[in-house]
């Protein structure tokens, strides 16, 4: 967001880059493939089973459920990025403040 503020494009596009790049790898390749095989499968195996398992094992699912929502969205605005000449612009509020009525 300071990058785009000081209108250094290039760093702006590089950090976007990186940000879908490391978003894909670590929360949908990385998540599901190891953290949650080890706590479904390998976690039975070590450990013996208590009531709140299945309570932590239902959150990250729904966390990658989550993920799997926000990796839409960002896959979304890179191709975007890549297929519009325009810029895509960020429909965010540039102030902090809020206005009140």
């Amino acid at each position: 967001k300071l990058a785009k503020y000081t209108k250094y494009q290039k760093v702006c596009d590089a950090s976007f880059i990186m940000f879908a790049l490391t978003w894909v790898y670590t929360r949908l390749s990385y998540f599901p493939t190891i953290v949650i095989f080890s706590t479904t499968v390998e976690a039975g195996q070590i450990l013996q089973m208590f009531p709140f398992y299945y309570v932590f094992n239902f959150l990250l699912t729904l966390l990658l459920i989550l993920h799997l929502f926000w990796g839409y969205f960002i896959l979304k605005v890179a191709y975007k990025a890549v297929t519009m000449e325009d810029a895509v612009e960020d429909t965010r509020s540039d102030s902090d403040d809020s206005e009140t009525d």
